[in-house]
């Protein structure tokens, strides 16, 4: 199968984002529910997207770029689906896990003793699933920072770049990080949502894989038991993120939020929940 090219990644039309961002076609209620319930008493930064369909879409500060913490393991899942459908990477291909290779933060492999082996498709899973930070580094390590950083550009993520690995603080002291935006995260789950031919294996297993997320915590908290929720958090220690997809019935909806400058992460936390809790009820209403 010949490589999926940029112009096939950006085949289809999605969120706008250039300057000038579209604003969302909401009523008064939704924008004083956004400013006055989900951010009294808010002592950080947020940029929220949330996308109802049918041009029912609310945003702030959805252009404002933020460190991505764990949302950038999207990027490397859909880079690594890519190097399988396109390049004949072997996701049955075993990793052996070495010392230096193990970080901390999220993920099982760092409990692992070195000498483990595991496949590629293992790493790939736990990365999204488990938000494994080790995983993570084993796949930029395989994969490369510039064929990922590739990947995003093609997704035209203008404001997403993978400038370090995950744990890597002394990258980040020196002014390296990883980066992501409100806007950015929402056109990569419509792209997943409504992918061109070339993405749509790649995407359906990417959104499988995040319908199996183990980190339940912020947007789908206070959802009914059973809601399936495709979605990605992230955290760092002043910033807490989620994105992702939303079901209920035959519908779904695009809820993001991100988070940084935090006083303490709880309101970051507390604020997706609202969020997710907010989009799940404004789905079962019509427009």
């Amino acid at each position: 199968m010949a490589p999926v090219s940029a112009r096939q990644m950006t085949a289809t039309r999605y969120y706008p984002l250039p300057a000038g961002f579209v604003k969302p076609k909401v009523g008064d209620g939704m924008r004083e529910g956004l400013t006055a319930v989900w951010l009294k008493g808010f002592s950080g930064v947020a940029g929220i997207c949330v996308d109802l369909g049918d041009d029912r879409r609310l945003t702030h500060h959805p252009m404002r770029p933020f460190p991505a913490a764990s949302l950038i393991k999207l990027p490397i899942y859909i880079s690594y689906r890519l190097a399988c459908q396109t390049d004949g990477l072997d996701p049955q291909q075993q990793l052996v896990l070495r010392q230096r290779d193990i970080v901390g933060g999220c993920g099982r492999l760092q409990h692992a003793p070195p000498g483990s082996r595991f496949s590629l498709e293992t790493i790939a899973r736990w990365m999204l699933t488990h938000s494994d930070n080790t995983a993570a580094n084993l796949l930029i390590e395989r994969l490369g920072f510039h064929r990922i950083n590739l990947l995003i550009q093609a997704l035209d993520l203008r404001a997403t770049r993978l400038e370090r690995k995950l744990m890597d603080r002394a990258a980040r002291a020196a002014g390296r990080d990883n980066w992501t935006s409100p806007a950015d995260m929402l056109t990569l789950f419509q792209r997943l949502r409504h992918p061109p031919a070339a993405l749509a294996a790649v995407a359906a297993k990417t959104l499988a894989t995040l319908e199996r997320q183990t980190l339940t915590h912020k947007l789908p908290h206070h959802l009914p038991t059973g809601t399936v929720v495709a979605h990605k958090t992230g955290e760092l220690d002043d910033s807490e993120h989620d994105a992702g997809i939303i079901y209920r019935g035959g519908a779904a909806a695009i809820a993001v939020v991100l988070t940084t400058h935090l006083s303490e992460p709880s309101q970051g936390v507390a604020l997706c929940r609202r969020v997710g809790v907010w989009t799940y009820d404004r789905m079962a209403f019509s427009p």
